[in-house]
């Protein structure tokens, strides 16, 4: 049985198990989610950043970059580039971001069971 220690407890016991720290894992999957956005839509990177819980484009091109080593708009670029997509082709564009935040938006980020990241109010610690 886990008994319950404290949140440095569970920090340790989740990166002896996991391998990266928890904050740096959801980092982690904000990025990749972010990636599959650039590669599969032709989203703007601000309606991305938002749509994978990041509070601004500036913060999420930061993370990005540090995590990724290049921008996202050079990301997108690359990708584009490697598949042979011409600047004019298009995808199907994901859903735009509402205007107006549903009750669902009130709740912290995290992943719904279809895999789509819930963006969150707050920003993620920098």
């Amino acid at each position: 049985m886990l008994w319950f220690r404290g949140v440095s407890h569970l920090q340790r016991l989740f990166l002896r198990t996991i391998g990266v720290r928890p904050g740096k894992y959801i980092i982690q999957q904000r990025l990749n989610a972010a990636c599959r956005l650039l590669e599969e839509t032709d989203d703007g990177v601000y309606d991305i950043a938002l749509a994978t819980g990041f509070c601004d484009q500036s913060h999420f091109t930061k993370m990005f970059k540090r995590e990724r080593g290049i921008t996202p708009s050079e990301y997108h670029r690359k990708h584009r580039t490697e598949h042979g997509l011409a600047d004019g082709y298009t995808h199907t564009p994901s859903p735009p971001l509402s205007a107006k935040p549903s009750a669902a938006d009130h709740r912290p980020s995290a992943f719904r069971s279809d895999g789509v990241i819930v963006p969150s109010l707050t920003c993620l610690s920098r």
